[in-house]
């Protein structure tokens, strides 16, 4: 018995300690992971600075791409050019290249905006910003942009979270909308590198085709601008229609049947 009594003493003190040793070592590892984490976050401003550095002028971007040693398509995105050329031929480049997308997008680092090291900070880091943009591309699927289009959801609501709009004349454009029998259009701008012209091209509605592909983008764009806040009212009203659906079934179900057994029950004379 007593033999016994020493073994399970040894055993739990050796238990303890070994969990204390792990947890220290787990103390250091977080220590060095936020470090390594804060220099990753600094790294990756840089690779930002980088980038609108290449978007100034075509002379930077073509230097960069002479720099590199691998090969690219005359599509490639740029950030993705970067973030190849600095954290190497593995799939986690493309995680870095999706924040710095993210970050463009969100106009990180532009005039008073917060930098890139905050952004990511605030966000939880690569892995929170590459979660947070899953998590709105639900917002893309046909459905949810046919919720919009079919007029079940008040776009005014959304205009305080959408970016500003520009008022301009322009009778080109004007004429171009007047002729569909509307008051609204569609724009598509391309800039020039270095942001100093703008040329604009109207759409008009008649062309279902192109439409939907403008479509296609704004919906992208309401993803971003609030895409989970509208998605799970979306996705709310979805069930609900789903549920009332299978009520309205199970009713027609059970009167068919009352209505069978009552055909059934009736008496021949």
């Amino acid at each position: 018995m007593m033999k016994t009594e020493i073994l399970d003493v040894d055993v739990k003190g050796t238990m303890a300690y070994t969990l204390g040793q792990l947890r220290e070592k787990h103390g250091l590892w977080e220590a060095q992971k936020d470090r390594a984490d804060k220099v990753l976050h600094r790294l990756m401003g840089e690779c930002l600075s980088l980038y609108r550095l290449c978007c100034k002028s075509e002379v930077y971007e073509q230097a960069l791409k002479s720099c590199v040693d691998f090969k690219f398509g005359k599509n490639t995105k740029l950030t993705i050019i970067i973030s190849k050329a600095i954290f190497g031929n593995s799939k986690k480049h493309y995680a870095y290249a999706k924040a710095l997308d993210k970050a463009i997008e969100n106009q990180v680092g532009v005039d008073e905006n917060m930098t890139m090291f905050d952004w990511l900070q605030q966000e939880g880091g690569i892995n929170g910003v590459i979660r947070k943009s899953k998590e709105y591309d639900r917002s893309k699927d046909k459905e949810f942009g046919e919720y919009v289009l079919d007029g079940y959801y008040n776009f005014d609501r959304m205009k305080d979270s959408l970016k500003p709009s520009f008022t301009f004349e322009n009778k080109h454009i004007c004429n171009i909308v007047d002729e569909q029998g509307r008051n609204d259009c569609f724009l598509y701008a391309v800039v020039e590198r270095g942001g100093e012209k703008v040329k604009i091209q109207p759409v008009p509605i008649a062309k279902d085709e192109v439409v939907k592909k403008m479509y296609s983008v704004f919906m992208s764009y309401l993803a971003e601008v609030g895409g989970e806040k509208y998605y799970d009212e979306f996705c709310q009203k979805k069930k609900q229609r789903e549920e009332d659906h299978k009520k309205r079934l199970l009713k027609a179900k059970k009167e068919m049947v009352d209505e069978l057994e009552r055909i059934a029950d009736m008496e021949i004379d």
